[in-house]
This record gives structure tokens, C-alpha cells and sequence, in this order.
């Protein structure tokens, strides 16, 4: 029942990158923007069912496997890094670090777009789902705008850009 909410954000981080630059789709779940990232792309998930299904969805594309915190490809092998609603799941302690690998993975000049949710309701800056929950036990970090430019910055990126939308109902 998801799908991908910004196809044109996504066509739009696709087009900053070279010509033959390898994409990482981070958090790829079932692969819903890995139409809309360009080619080459590899789909990298946690979940090995999520890295399945994005292959069975999207024939031909590479898939991997692998902890953010602890990512696979070498110093400066990718172009760009689309990170949508992945990150969250590290707790907030982790993240500088997990930033850090991202940083290091992509070259100097390479691309990052992320997208994490800030929590507009009780001020409560981290949550695990409950029972009732699609995924019970999800880990979600929560970050203001402020807070994750700060962080950017520390971990290494030039940040160009810091967009707050407002929430939307099932996103």
C-alpha cells in the first residue's frame, strides 16, 4: 500500500549525478523509488526479504544486504546515497557514526539526499512501535531540521539544503 512519495525529488537527486556513478538506494525496502534513481543503482536493505523483493520488482538491479551502520563499499565508490525515511531507524547516538560511513563511501562532491521524519506531536525525540503497529519494534529517531543540518555538517557534508514538509497523513 506504500509507494514513493516524492518520484520527483528522487528523478531530481538522479540527474545531479555523473553519468555511470553508482546510486544507492539506502533503505530500499521493496524498491519503490528504484525507478525514479537512474543506473546504475543498487537496492541495500537490512531486511533480506525487502533486498529480494526489490530485485523480483526491478530485474537487473543489484542488491546487498547490510547494516547502514556498517556498510559495505569501498572509500569513494558511490555517487550518491538516497537515504528516505532509513535513517530514522538509528538510534540517535549512532547516527554521527553511521554518517560518518556514508561520508566516506561517496567522494568528495558526492550526493546525499535524506529523508527523516520529525516528530510534531509530544516532543518525544525517539519511539519504538507498538503491537498494533504494520512492524512492531521499529526504532524511529526523530530530528528538527536544525538538529540534522548540525549533524550533516559535523559528519563531514556540505549541506545545500534543509526542507521541512508538513506532515501527511500514512507517510
Amino acid at each position: 500500500s506504500r509507494r514513493a512519495y516524492h518520484p520527483d525529488r528522487a528523478e531530481a537527486f538522479a540527474a545531479l549525478l555523473p553519468a555511470g556513478g553508482v546510486r544507492l538506494d539506502l533503505g530500499s525496502g521493496p524498491g519503490h523509488y528504484l525507478p525514479h534513481l537512474g543506473r546504475p543503482v543498487v537496492a541495500a536493505d537490512a531486511a533480506v526479504a525487502m533486498v529480494a523483493e526489490a530485485r523480483r520488482r526491478h530485474p537487473g538491479t543489484p542488491g546487498v544486504a547490510c547494516d547502514l551502520e556498517a556498510l559495505p563499499f569501498r572509500p569513494g565508490g558511490l555517487a550518491g546515497v538516497w537515504a528516505s525515511k532509513s535513517l530514522q531507524h538509528v538510534p540517535a547516538g549512532r547516527l554521527p557514526m553511521a554518517l560518518t560511513g556514508l561520508h566516506r563511501a561517496l567522494p568528495v562532491g558526492g550526493t546525499l539526499d535524506v529523508t527523516l521524519f520529525d516528530d510534531v506531536g509530544d516532543g518525544d525525540r525517539q519511539r519504538v512501535t507498538e503491537r498494533e503497529d504494520d512492524f512492531p519494534g521499529r526504532l524511529f529517531a526523530f530530528w528538527t531540521p536544525e538538529a540534522l543540518a548540525r549533524l550533516l555538517t559535523g559528519a563531514g557534508f556540505a549541506v545545500d539544503e534543509v526542507e521541512a514538509d508538513e506532515p501527511r497523513e500514512g507517510t
